[in-house]
């Protein structure tokens, strides 16, 4: 007989099927999608806005450059070098002025950064014995924009100077778009400065002893006298000297405008007003440098490297700060309340609270020059191009990018640049990814380009190229 199996007979009722829990999942899988996608274009949104507030903020931020395409040209040339000495950037607006060779008439314009051709005139003539030339700068309103241009036509010295006497000055105040004139006022005065929307005029009463410096403020706009103070009388300084020898130092003579505040320096003394009123008085050494911050904050550094420096803060106080100044060759308003400054001792960015001088955050191994822009803080930190958040200093971007300390950076609201000879490297603002260099001209390729008042040119004497 064959071999024998034992098999179980099947009734035909078949067992229930295990519960499709896959199939249970997918709405809750629809459901997670549906929030990631709804997060995805949130956020997208959030950035194409700061985004785009960025750019508005940059096309009507000083000292911007229009949009470069990657091959550079020539779009016009400067009659001359010093063509920009005593020009105002306000906004997008490049207000320039001229007096003719007699000095009896003076002209006031804009140029088109694309063509260099006037897009607004406004002239005029001058009182018969009156010479000088044309000095304008911003005017902005009270937590706004600079918009208005004050321009000074007559005797004028150079910013880093103060005259030993007054002289006649036609101070004239214009929209800067249009070129319409708001207000025009003949005055005598030594030196003048722009603090927010008010002209500080200064004018000096000196004997072969003393000096005694007079300050009056008019409204921009109306013209209007505000106030007016005299500060006390000093003795003229005598002559630095080391053991009996001339050093060649000299004390900071200088007057500056920002907000309500206005720094005057000489003799060795650093007098700060705020509104009409004398808040402190600081003496310096020959040899410091005064500098007012757009915080309002003052800057006193003898700049040896060895840290010797103090900063005046908002509310009048005095603190020591081994720092000096950056330079800020963009700045949108974005980070006016902090103080940026680099430490002397290890060369970082300090981000300094205007009241009170604390250090509130810190970028290492810094340049000396900073773009402010879209609430965003750009600038060389080592062998690398830096994004630190102006709030609290966090890093938003690093790339790797060999420059030198004193790199002069620029931007058009788009990229930031880094100017090597020929050509300019150039970085999203947005990220910090590498883009398509900016190449100069080829009779150029030998010049490292500046951005100069909202336009871009090479130091290779006159005429000055203006490239785009």
């Amino acid at each position: 007989m064959g071999d024998m199996r034992t098999v179980e007979l099947d009734d035909g009722t078949a067992e229930p099927a295990p519960a499709n829990h896959r199939r249970r999942l997918w709405p809750w899988a629809l459901a997670a999608l549906v929030v990631v996608a709804a997060v995805l274009v949130t956020w997208q949104l959030v950035e194409n806005r700061r985004q785009h507030a960025t750019q508005e903020r940059a096309a009507q931020a000083s000292n911007v450059l229009l949009p470069l395409p990657t091959e550079v040209k020539v779009l016009w040339t400067s009659p001359a070098a010093d063509t920009y000495l005593g020009f105002a950037v306000v906004g997008p607006h490049l207000v320039v002025g001229s007096t003719d060779d007699d000095g009896s008439t003076y002209e006031i314009h804009e140029l088109d950064r694309r063509t260099g051709k006037h897009l607004w005139d406004v002239t005029g003539t001058l009182p018969a014995g009156w010479v000088g030339g044309v000095e304008c700068r911003p005017v902005s309103p009270p937590g706004g924009r600079p918009t208005f241009a004050a321009c000074a036509i007559g005797a004028l010295a150079p910013p880093d100077q103060l005259p030993t006497e007054a002289g006649n000055v036609r101070i004239v105040v214009l929209d800067a778009a249009t070129g319409t004139v708001v207000s025009t006022t003949d005055t005598s005065l030594a030196a003048w400065a722009v603090a927010g929307d008010t002209i500080v005029m200064a004018s000096p009463e000196r004997d072969d002893e003393n000096v005694t410096w007079t300050l009056k403020t008019i409204d921009a706009t109306s013209g209007a006298p505000t106030w007016s103070l005299v500060l006390p009388t000093v003795p003229i300084a005598p002559p630095d000297t080391d053991d009996g020898f001339l050093t060649g130092k000299t004390f900071d003579a200088s007057l500056e405008g920002a907000l309500g505040r206005v720094v005057l320096a000489d003799q060795g003394h650093v007098w700060v007003v705020d509104d009409g009123t004398l808040t402190t008085t600081v003496p310096i050494e020959a040899g410091w440098t005064v500098a007012l911050d757009g915080s309002g904050a003052v800057v006193l550094a003898f700049g040896d490297g060895t840290g010797t420096a103090q900063l005046v803060l908002t509310d009048g106080t005095v603190v020591d700060a081994p720092a000096q100044q950056v330079n800020l060759p963009v700045d949108d308003g974005t980070a006016s309340d902090v103080l940026l400054v680099r430490a002397w001792k290890d060369l970082a960015l300090q981000a300094r609270d205007a009241r009170t001088g604390q250090v509130r955050w810190e970028v290492p191994q810094a340049g000396t020059q900073v773009i402010v822009l879209g609430g965003r803080v750009i600038l060389r930190s080592g062998d690398d191009l830096v994004a630190a958040d102006a709030d609290d200093g966090h890093v938003v971007w690093r790339t790797r990018s060999i420059m030198s300390s004193e790199v002069a950076l620029s931007t058009d609201g788009t990229n930031v640049y880094v100017p090597v000879p020929g050509r300019l490297r150039a970085y999203a603002l947005t990220d910090g990814h590498r883009q398509p260099d900016r190449v100069l001209p080829p009779e150029y390729s030998g010049e490292s380009p500046v951005a100069l008042g909202g336009v871009l040119t090479v130091y290779s004497g006159d005429p000055a190229p203006i490239l785009g």
